[in-house]
């Protein structure tokens, strides 16, 4: 027989952190209580964590008798939706009408942490996978002991790469000498590369990264813009083309 057996636990003695009203739910600090009696703050109270009771429901939804009951602290009232805010704290213990604006719940006397550890009720998961502004890679958090980031989202850190990337590649406006290329071949893309003037970042429309060099069956060499490939310049081994 056990011998460390104290009560039931179902009654808390707690010290008040704010106004405590008799019958109106409070979550004190990681469990959802009924208080007994009233207090102010830093005064004693005693509350329920387990038991049937009478709370606000949430209008225009009906419930059924063993749904699971989850607390809206904004609204103050009890809602089928397990929504992020939201806490699990048992089950509706009889069908209620969705025009009825109270409703009888089982507490489950379960306990969420500092927070709330009610996995379901924290994320949602369609959130998760959304594409929406806000949403998706934006609720997911990066573990980043390094420090390699500013942002502490997946989102964040994805357009710190972007824009980073980006910075080492700005476009440029290309010159190319003029004149022939007397002496080079037509593979030799040597000649091309020697050529190139001058490489300045600017910002207007008609602004391109090059690739060079691509080669045809005739012996021209062509130098390309990356963006579209279109031919910016072809050189031939007698000369420039075009």
């Amino acid at each position: 027989m056990s011998t460390n057996y104290q009560a039931r636990g179902q009654i808390l003695t707690l010290i008040a952190t704010g106004t405590v009203t008799a019958g109106t739910p409070v979550i004190y600090g990681g469990s959802f209580v009924i208080p007994i009696t009233s207090a102010v703050s830093t005064g004693t109270f005693t509350a329920y964590r387990a038991g049937e009771f009478t709370l606000t429901k949430e209008a225009g939804t009906a419930v059924a008798s063993g749904d699971v009951a989850y607390w809206d602290s904004t609204n103050e009232h009890v809602e089928l939706a397990d929504a992020v805010d939201n806490r699990k704290i048992g089950a509706f213990a009889a069908a209620a009408l969705s025009s009825a604006t109270s409703c009888s719940v089982a507490l489950d006397a379960v306990s969420f942490g500092a927070g709330n550890d009610d996995i379901e009720a924290k994320v949602d998961i369609a959130d998760l996978a959304s594409t929406s502004n806000g949403k998706g890679a934006s609720l997911s958090g990066i573990e980043d002991a390094l420090g390699l980031f500013t942002g502490t989202t997946v989102e964040a850190a994805l357009a710190e790469i972007l824009i980073s990337y980006v910075a080492k590649f700005e476009r440029t406006e290309v010159t190319i000498a003029s004149g022939a290329s007397s002496g080079a071949s037509a593979a030799d893309s040597d000649w091309i590369n020697a050529n190139i003037m001058s490489c300045v970042p600017t910002t207007g429309a008609s602004d391109a990264i090059v690739e060079l060099v691509s080669v045809d069956g005739s012996g021209a060499v062509t130098v390309n813009c990356a963006s579209n490939q279109t031919a910016l310049v072809t050189y031939t081994v007698g000369g420039r083309l075009a």
